[in-house]
């Protein structure tokens, strides 16, 4: 199916712009971060100003994004830009779910190594919040995951989504706060397990 961008370009619900009239695919990948990008002629500025395909395609069949909102892929794939795999989310929890924010020394999401240990943290009511150092990697990820459950990170925002698939969330995200004021030693790590019935 498809719909017809404010610009005149046509927009799929398979993730594809074409130009108006020529007819064939147009769009061009990021380096970076892999979104694809179309350029498209400003009249005012009087040039081609970049435009990210899925924000084309969602405003193909959706109208305007609401102020406030972001358009997310929910498989995680930057250039899957099918309908099918757009949704709307608030910006802060468009961060929340966001899984390709690494520090760069990590694989993991929300953790870093720090002088000689591994650093956790999450952002939580616009303040990154530091949960705790760990010597191994894996369990600093492991602990950052519990403490962005409890602040209501989504699944598919967390290292380890599986572990908390069916479990619900054992506090409030309000009260979590008082939670970060004891961090955990270095050679401990917060235990999933707990929470299980």
């Amino acid at each position: 199916m498809n719909a017809i961008h404010e610009s005149g370009y046509i927009c799929s619900d398979e993730g594809k712009v074409y130009h108006p009239v020529k007819g064939n695919e147009v769009g061009s990948k990021f380096k970076h971060n892999q979104r694809v990008y179309v350029c498209l002629w400003d009249k005012v500025k009087k040039k081609n100003v970049r435009h990210f395909r899925y924000k084309m395609i969602w405003e193909a069949f959706n109208g305007p994004v609401p102020k406030g909102m972001d358009i997310d892929h929910i498989n995680a794939i930057p250039f899957d830009d099918r309908l099918e795999n757009l949704r709307l989310l608030t910006h802060a929890r468009n961060v929340m779910a966001g899984r390709d924010h690494h520090s760069g020394t990590s694989k993991y999401r929300g953790v870093c190594f720090d002088r000689g240990k591994w650093r956790t943290s999450i952002k939580f009511d616009g303040k990154i919040i530091t949960c705790g150092f760990f010597m191994d990697e894996i369990e600093a990820a492991k602990a950052r995951d519990e403490y962005a459950f409890m602040a209501g990170y989504p699944l598919e925002g967390l290292n380890f989504p599986e572990t908390y698939k069916n479990m619900e969330r054992p506090i409030m995200p309000q009260i979590i706060k008082s939670t970060y004021k004891t961090k955990k030693p270095c050679n401990q790590s917060v235990q999933p397990s707990r929470f299980a019935s």
